[in-house]
């Protein structure tokens, strides 16, 4: 019998997990309130705590981030003890700092029969995991500060009027928060460029000495901040909305432009603003909350503070670099450089140069020292991409860098030491470059201590309407948007779409897309119009059976796959076994449909699936009659 302790402040979902579970045998304990379940974990022996993540702060109708604080006192007292954290809103920063502070697992909390049966095996899973662990882990040193941005942030707020800056600093302080306040413009700036600031709050307008005039100077601390600092949050305000000052602030680069808070509504709203805002990653984001993302996350936070070399594998566009980035900045390099080096894009002949630097006179044109990349990095991260595009001979030159963290330059006599975390991508089949001896086997070994499979576009089309918004998001000042939108059908095109060229394909398309709108609404019209301009001819390609396969019913399901195979043979297709698949299920569920005449709770019972799956796919497969299906906002 395993014994299970929920900590969580909301009383519904913990009763259903614990009817669950006791129906499976477990013993199961409810703490409504975060110290009470710390310390029963504690004293008790349990074999696994599940808490959630966010929970009410008091007095108020926000959330606070007390999850991350519990595992990490939680796994600092009993580190062999497997903790679960479960929220409602899963990401991937909470996702990777949840794994390095000592999480077992991060998911989703069960909404549907089909989450239900996933949390199940994941506890399952987790409670033989205790039993066979024989080694504890400790907390990364790195989690100290993970932490503290997640629960805490550090406020910048320049403002020449002393009185609403004052006011903001009590509540801010209130909610955990550290402020600092700058009253003119000039030093404010200059402390944001000098120091780490999560947000920084300014002023539109400041007063003109010897004058009652003002002037919106805010706009010029907005802009060389941006400059300065391009992924810090700024949060104009004013006292003065106007239109034209909203479209130039969003053009700069403002995340909000503001109300001066003068209602305790409007500061509930500030606070707000100011959490999500210092919750964004600096970098350019991972987005998706698919299964197959929440699986890279965790990975991510298993890795990152490791000084494992790591290996991210994936198609072109998937986001690789992203992973890598997403690796240095959770380690405990963050502060040191982040190197890239582009393997590909370099000629062979000068690759070994870029990498490890040269001497003056190694060569002829070697007239001066060249510092290589790697002496670049030193004490931080450099990310080798398309290492399989690598030379094969000077594989074995950077084979003996791994190994032995020394360099020499071209030229020199000496090696020297170099302390560097080494993470590589490749989209190759590196397998296959061994067979051909056109990559070293030792190296594939050496390079295989962690490995980070991305998965394609096309496995994680439940992602597409988040990474939509995020591309409108990021483009809508380079285009002069405040709002742009996209239209259900616009989504649903573009949900449908192979993606050959993954997440960057579908950035280009996004961004086409949104300049021949306007900065207004794009249209299904428009994605097409977009696709065609990037050089795709043709309409896109669609990844359902009704789109790929109209007569397949017509045709024995032997005939079908003969063709698709025909198809692949001559390079035109690809993944027909989920072809395949997907045609299968959606004829299932229709066949289901019509045997029910059209009763989605009587059809659902003939397939023995839950009603919110069976709503899920005669979504998808565009099964249902239009006037249920349901509405995907896509507005930013």
């Amino acid at each position: 019998m395993t014994r299970i302790l929920i900590i969580d402040d909301d009383q519904g979902v913990p009763v259903a997990l614990q009817i669950a579970l006791q129906r499976e045998g477990h013993a199961v304990e409810i703490a409504n309130d975060a110290d009470e379940g710390l310390d029963r974990a504690r004293r008790g022996k349990f074999d696994v705590v599940i808490t959630d993540l966010h929970w009410n702060f008091p007095g108020s109708r926000r959330r606070e981030e007390k999850g991350l604080e519990l595992i990490e006192q939680l796994h600092r007292a009993k580190p062999r003890l497997p903790i679960i954290l479960m929220t409602a809103f899963p990401g991937a920063e909470t996702t990777i700092d949840a794994i390095k502070l000592g999480a077992s697992d991060y998911i989703a909390k069960p909404g549907t029969d089909e989450e239900m049966d996933r949390f199940m095996t994941t506890i399952r899973k987790t409670a033989a995991s205790a039993v066979r662990k024989t080694t504890a882990s400790t907390v990364p040193k790195a989690a100290a500060g993970a932490l503290r941005k997640a629960s805490a942030s550090k406020v910048l707020i320049i403002d020449d009027d002393e009185t609403v800056p004052g006011f903001l600093q009590t509540a801010l302080q209130e909610v955990g928060n550290e402020i600092e306040i700058a009253t003119d413009a000039d030093k404010g700036l200059a402390r944001a460029k000098q120091e780490d600031f999560d947000v920084v709050i300014t002023d539109l307008q400041w007063a003109i000495p010897g004058t009652k005039r003002r002037e919106p100077k805010g706009l010029q601390v907005l802009e060389q901040l941006r400059r300065a600092k391009p992924y810090l949050p700024v949060i104009l305000m004013t006292a003065y909305p106007d239109a034209q000052t909203t479209v130039d602030a969003t053009k700069l680069g403002a995340l909000e432009y503001i109300i001066k808070p003068g209602t305790d509504e409007e500061m509930d709203k500030l606070v707000q603003t100011i959490r999500m805002a210092s919750s964004r990653p600096g970098p350019p984001a991972l987005v998706g909350k698919s299964l197959v993302m929440q699986t890279v996350y965790k990975e991510i936070g298993r890795v990152a503070a490791k000084p494992a070399t790591v290996l991210i594998r994936g198609e072109t566009g998937t986001g690789k670099e992203l992973v890598a980035r997403a690796l240095h900045e959770h380690s405990g390099r963050s502060k040191e450089k982040f190197v890239i080096v582009n393997c590909p894009a370099i000629p062979a002949s000068l690759l070994e140069s870029e990498l490890f630097g040269h001497e003056a006179g190694a060569f002829t044109d070697a007239k001066t020292r060249r510092i290589g990349r790697f002496e670049q990095a030193d004490r931080g991260t450099i990310f080798l991409d398309e290492i399989g595009d690598m030379d094969v001979n000077l594989q074995q030159k950077f084979l003996r860098v791994l190994q032995e963290k020394t360099i020499q330059r071209i030229g020199g006599q000496e090696s020297f030491s170099i302390d560097v975390r080494v993470v590589a991508a490749t989209h190759r089949d590196l397998e296959a470059a061994i067979r051909e001896k056109r990559f070293r086997e030792d190296l594939y070994y050496r390079l295989n201590d962690a490995v980070i499979r991305l998965p394609p576009l096309r496995e994680r089309l439940e992602d597409v309407p988040d990474l939509v918004r995020h591309f409108l998001q990021q483009f809508r000042g380079e285009v002069g948007a405040t709002k742009p939108t996209i239209t259900e059908d616009a989504i649903r095109l573009l949900q449908r779409h192979t993606w050959p060229g993954n997440v960057r394909e579908l950035k280009n398309v996004v961004h086409k897309a949104l300049l021949l709108a306007r900065g207004f609404t794009i249209t299904r019209e428009l994605v097409q119009k977009a696709r065609d301009q990037i050089g795709h001819s043709g309409p896109m390609a669609d990844t359902t059976l009704f789109a790929r396969t109209q007569s397949f019913p017509d045709r024995p399901l032997a005939a079908f796959i003969s063709e698709l195979l025909d198809k692949a043979e001559r390079g035109e297709s690809e993944n027909v076994q989920a072809i395949v698949m997907e045609a299968v299920e959606k004829e299932w569920y229709s066949e289901a449909l019509r045997l029910a005449e059209g009763d989605q709770t009587k059809a659902a019972g003939l397939l023995g699936v839950s009603r919110p799956t069976m709503r899920e796919k005669l979504t998808r497969y565009h099964l249902l009659p239009a006037r249920h299906r349901p509405v995907v906002s896509a507005a930013v």
